[in-house]
């Protein structure tokens, strides 16, 4: 992740960068497509949807204000406080993943009041920002019954 300043749209500055889990194998549909990432300017808030696999591998990583590492594998969502005085700031993590459900195939961030919730097809957990080592509040989706005509 970076902060980069384009007031001088020429000469751009890289402020401040973070390193996500150095060391393991990081993955998120971020990378690609805009609108996984969310952005929550009054609060100046940043969720992104992260799944993480541990490598058992020393981490070689390029110098950045932030390096975090991980020791177990992760799906879900991340959540940084974002200043261009202070950089990147991890407040937490939210996990999506439901038991047996299996890897979801997209995960999204949504802040709603002083919460944010991870929303995936299986279903959707809470926490408060303040608080994001609380036990979350969830709703599971129940599976649509199978086509009995198969």
């Amino acid at each position: 992740l970076a902060v980069i300043d384009v007031s001088d749209f020429a000469h751009p500055q890289q402020l401040h960068s973070a390193i996500i889990d150095a060391g393991a194998q990081v993955w998120s549909e971020a990378l690609w497509n805009p609108k996984a990432l969310t952005w929550f300017g009054a609060q100046s808030l940043l969720a992104l949807p992260l799944w993480v696999e541990p490598q058992g591998v020393p981490a070689e990583t390029e110098p950045a204000d932030t390096v975090t590492e991980v020791a177990e594998a992760f799906e879900g969502v991340a959540v940084y406080r974002v200043s261009v005085d202070g950089g990147f700031e991890e407040l937490g993590r939210l996990g999506t993943r439901f038991d047996d459900s299996g890897w979801s195939s997209f995960a999204r961030g949504v802040f709603i009041g002083d919460s944010v919730y991870g929303v995936t097809e299986f279903g959707i957990r809470a926490v408060p920002v303040a608080d994001m080592d609380a036990a979350p509040r969830e709703l599971r989706f129940t599976p649509a019954p199978s086509d009995p005509a198969r």
